[in-house]
């Protein structure tokens, strides 16, 4: 479902700018993952992208450092997809985007911008991924933090209030932090992970909003949605070719051609 060449940029941000938050990971870390991220994203699966946050994680030893991760990846992060977001003209529509266009981004959760009873809610939803607990924890704070330092970039000084933070995982005693970090109520073992916004915020003008780079930003996040399709289609048409190849060598007796 995710494309190793687009997330693969989400790991080369974490270790080239994780010492700008003042996080120095031991040189074990990048002893043990010693690839050359620019020509061998093909060896760096979604296996090993995971394996590469887990030791990061027990490297690191910080129970908040998804949190603290998430202000490697502002709007600007995400090349067109963010400044789609930033040129869109409320932030409710940026949510629209975030919504449509999720694959674009570095989460391993799908995304969708719901508005119920005059409240806007960003809610991240589990893929088919089998995440252990301390991966989910680990995707859900950097995800949701980093969609709400997002909105308040885009916003300024027009910053929408964020109501409520809810999360899968429990606070571990560190309620007090998150409820710092986000400036909101938090709500711990919660049925989703999600953010709520109040929708009469919703609707006030971004002020980077630009209609004609909007919607080139736009054109450009479909071309890219429709090329991580494309090369999705291209591997299982591979697939199905060399299952085809098998059965028909099995029927003759033969070794697949190489």
């Amino acid at each position: 479902m995710y494309a190793t060449d687009h997330h693969i940029n989400g790991i080369r941000i974490v270790r080239e700018l994780l010492p700008t938050l003042g996080l120095t990971a031991a040189d074990s870390l990048w002893q043990e993952f010693p690839l050359d991220l620019v020509r061998e994203n093909a060896a760096f699966n979604m296996h090993l992208q995971l394996k590469f946050y887990r030791r990061l994680i027990q490297v690191m030893d910080d129970p908040l450092l998804g949190l603290k991760v998430s202000a490697l990846f502002p709007p600007q992060a995400y090349g067109m997809f963010g400044y789609a977001m930033m040129a869109a003209p409320d932030i409710r529509t940026s949510l629209r985007i975030a919504d449509r266009f999720d694959r674009l981004t570095y989460t391993l959760q799908t995304l969708h911008f719901i508005e119920k009873d005059g409240i806007g809610i960003l809610q991240f939803t589990a893929t088919g991924l089998n995440l252990d607990p301390v991966l989910k924890a680990f995707f859900a704070d950097r995800d949701l933090a980093s969609s709400t330092l997002g909105a308040r970039s885009i916003a300024l000084e027009q910053s929408p209030a964020i109501l409520k933070v809810t999360l899968e995982h429990g606070d571990n005693g560190h309620a007090g932090a998150y409820e710092a970090f986000f400036s909101c109520p938090v709500e711990f073992n919660a049925a989703s992970n999600s953010v709520a916004f109040s929708a009469q915020q919703l609707d006030r003008p971004n002020p980077y909003r630009n209609a004609a780079a909007f919607e080139v930003c736009v054109r450009e996040c479909e071309r890219q949605l429709a090329e991580l399709a494309n090369s999705r289609d291209i591997v299982a048409r591979v697939g199905a070719n060399c299952s085809s190849a098998r059965g028909t060598c099995r029927i003759s007796n033969q070794s697949p051609g190489r």
